[in-house]
């Protein structure tokens, strides 16, 4: 099997050899899902998969969301992130936590909830006279407990706060079996990353990586996945990718620059913290140590990162720094530095140096 390969569905399944059009995006969505917003954003921005739309994505996704086919809530560690809202009860089924046991000052919020309607924060302060750190983090508990349902239909910063079961009297949370939807879930990331592993897994869906042993163990039992080695590597692929896998195929050329956040940056983030160390980097004596801001793919690689600091407007590109040969890093530094200024405004946020070179 070959590595090239590998690289080359990927790109492929996650469309970054070509753009979307709608439903196949709105597959990838479900694909991707819990789909996160960009790791620095203001508050009320919607999801992105970036790169990938053949089409105006912030207003397609903002109208879905205005929609309520997809909704808000929190699923990774408690991040933000979206989902369908038609499969809330699958992603219940793995994040709901204690949902029958709201504590004192939870349940307090509910009967709120249950008897005023719904309302922003801003309204529960000026009814109970707690302070808005004091009300957040119940609210964000219960979100995460599937009992409230934070309708973010547009950009605006305070939302209202609904009870869940009145907004969705239909979908029952308890159906779904987790020992099944971890599989559904399981599936979903082969098929999308090609060659896995449970730490990769971990990484994006933010869960045990034992319970993720033992679905990946049931279903290699079940032939969906296979154990295999590609290069020095051991991981699983889906059985039906094999034959695909066994012909040797290359990756389109080209570069992308990629948000912390998005999906192929989470699924590799383990890998990547190995990769690129920035605790060894020099950065020149700079008084404050940059962070890792973007992933840069290169050739359907990752290949280096731009390193800075994020701002509440604009951001400092401090640095881009890169694992290729310096021949390499030579002949295609403006096609990365075009690939860099994409993302981030040339004008806004120039780019200080290219592989500490000062530009």
């Amino acid at each position: 099997m070959y590595g090239s390969s590998v690289r080359n569905l990927v790109m492929q399944r996650q469309f970054l050899d070509r753009k979307a059009y709608r439903s196949e995006y709105n597959e990838l969505f479900r694909l991707m899902s819990p789909v996160r917003t960009p790791y620095w954003c203001r508050p009320g921005s919607p999801p992105s998969l970036a790169h990938r739309a053949g089409f105006d994505e912030y207003s397609y996704v903002f109208d879905m969301r205005s929609r309520r086919e997809i909704i808000k809530g929190r699923f990774q560690g408690g991040g933000i992130a979206y989902i369908y809202a038609d499969e809330l009860p699958l992603f219940a089924s793995v994040y709901s936590r204690d949902r029958r046991k709201p504590s004192y000052d939870e349940f307090e919020i509910l009967e709120l909830l249950e008897r005023e309607g719904p309302m922003t924060i801003r309204s529960i302060k000026e009814v109970t006279g707690l302070l808005s750190k004091q009300i957040s983090p119940v609210l964000h508990r219960l979100q995460q407990k599937f009992l409230v349902f934070e309708d973010q239909v547009d950009d605006e910063w305070d939302r209202a706060w609904y009870l869940f079961e009145t907004e969705f009297p239909d979908i029952i949370l308890d159906e779904s079996e987790k020992e099944e939807t971890l599989k559904i879930l399981i599936s979903r990331f082969a098929y999308l990353n090609v060659f896995i592993d449970t730490k990769m897994l971990k990484s994006h869906y933010q869960l045990p990586e034992e319970e993720f042993q033992a679905a990946v163990t049931k279903l290699a039992s079940e032939s969906t996945l296979k154990r295999v080695t590609i290069g020095d590597e051991e991981g699983f692929v889906l059985s039906e990718d094999i034959p695909l896998l066994e012909k040797e195929t290359f990756p389109p050329g080209g570069v992308f620059v990629l948000d912390r956040n998005d999906f192929l940056c989470k699924s590799n983030e383990s890998h990547l913290s190995e990769k690129f160390n920035n605790e060894k980097h020099d950065f020149h004596r700079t008084p404050v140590k940059p962070t890792m801001m973007q992933f840069i793919l290169v050739d359907g690689d990752f290949k280096g990162y731009t390193a800075g600091y994020f701002r509440i407007r604009p951001n400092i590109l401090e640095d881009i720094v890169l694992d290729l040969e310096e021949s390499e890093a030579i002949n295609r530094k403006e096609e990365i530095l075009e690939a860099v200024r994409l993302v981030n405004d040339p004008d806004e946020s120039p780019i200080k140096r290219y592989c500490g070179e000062k530009l």
